[in-house]
């Protein structure tokens, strides 16, 4: 079994990223976050639904295309990071 096989079977084809500002900006777009999880140091991976939306927005962001809500997206930075920091 390779790496993007046990990834499927763990999250169900689901896409992480341990990048805050990317993350924060997949949820400003309304994409769904299915959860946080940490790893043996305690970094936190973000965990989203695989769609085209969540494809699209990903690729869009590292172009430096996505435009997002300025306001939105800090209070959805700080969110995630009270999240983070709580354990959930």
């Amino acid at each position: 079994m390779d790496v993007d096989d046990l990834f499927d079977e763990m999250y169900g084809g689901a896409i992480s990223t341990t990048d805050l500002g990317l993350a924060a900006a997949l949820i400003t777009t309304k994409c769904k976050l299915e959860k946080i999880s940490r790893d043996k140091k305690g970094r936190a991976s973000f965990i989203f639904s695989d769609d085209d939306d969540v494809q699209g927005n990903w690729d869009e962001y590292f172009e430096g295309r996505l435009q997002v809500d300025a306001r939105t997206y800090f209070d959805n930075i700080k969110a995630l990071k009270g999240r983070i920091y709580a354990g959930k």
